[in-house]
């Protein structure tokens, strides 16, 4: 089901963001305004906001490299640290979360459609509504390291999937990241 709203003030939005944050609650919110980018900093004002990179691998074979955690099959993806530009931190995650090494930073993808740099997921950290702002970039890897899925993350897997055979996974997989897919 969908709450379809339009924005008129920021009570209203957090009203509606109290809604979806419901545990009875399994319905989706479209929110419409005449500035999307005026929305979008109204809404942004109502989380702690923390900005992450990750990427999208693909090997020698035109392979995607996918991790599993947590009962979802993703992309490896972790917080940029202070002093890291987004292309650095997209790297040292996926190093750190798969064991590869030696990876080549492509271009940035971009979601042209929705106006956004990256990919949103919200949720509660410490008791605080928290949005993540993911920046993705494609990635090539030409080695052939062993996968080592990074445990105290909770990844319990790192594979390598057939482009021909994405679609398999994409049941246990977030809408987001079978969009950058």
């Amino acid at each position: 089901m969908f709450i379809i709203k339009k924005y008129e003030s920021q009570s209203q939005l957090q009203q509606a963001i109290d809604i979806l944050y419901d545990s009875k609650n399994n319905s989706q919110l479209i929110i419409y305004h005449s500035d999307l980018e005026q929305l979008k900093q109204y809404l942004l004002s109502l989380f702690n906001v923390i900005e992450a990179a990750g990427g999208v691998v693909e090997n020698k074979n035109q392979e995607i490299l996918l991790i599993y955690r947590l009962g979802f099959w993703d992309l490896p993806k972790g917080k940029i640290e202070e002093g890291e530009n987004p292309g650095q931190a997209a790297i040292r995650e996926v190093e750190e979360e798969t064991g590869v090494q030696n990876l080549f930073l492509g271009e940035k993808i971009h979601f042209k459609a929705q106006l956004n740099e990256g990919t949103y997921h919200s949720y509660f950290f410490n008791g605080q509504p928290t949005m993540k702002l993911t920046y993705w970039y494609k990635m090539r890897y030409h080695g052939q390291d062993t996968l080592v899925p990074q445990t105290e993350e909770d990844i319990e897997q790192a594979i390598w999937v057939s482009k021909t055979k994405l679609s398999t996974y994409y049941k246990k997989m977030y809408p987001s990241i079978r969009e950058i897919l």
